[in-house]
């Protein structure tokens, strides 16, 4: 919920709050996923990318490939869609038992 009480964030709202939290967690990310790979040095870009509407992936630019970007955006429009066919669906039953 936002902090106007509106049940919902803004895009600016979320990223406003969730990049400063990122920039000061950039070491720790940097040395996680050297963990699993090579060290990352701080001349490559990182960025967040989504792989649905609940999650949240920091990607270098060697990790990302124009195939996982699309992989990456038609899971999102997929769950996008699932998302507002659920609230159709729960509309519409709420229309139906009020009438």
């Amino acid at each position: 919920m936002a902090s106007d009480g509106s049940p919902f964030v803004t895009i600016h709202d979320y990223i406003t709050a969730v990049h400063p939290w990122l920039l000061a967690l950039e070491a720790d990310i940097r040395a996680t996923i050297g963990v699993f790979d090579e060290p990352l040095p701080y001349k490559p870009d990182i960025f967040v990318g989504t792989s649905g509407l609940l999650d949240v992936m920091i990607w270098d630019e060697k990790r990302w490939t124009m195939v996982n970007l699309e992989r990456q955006w038609a899971m999102t429009a997929q769950t996008a869609a699932t998302g507002l066919a659920e609230e159709e669906a729960e509309r519409a039953q709420s229309d139906t038992g009020s009438r």
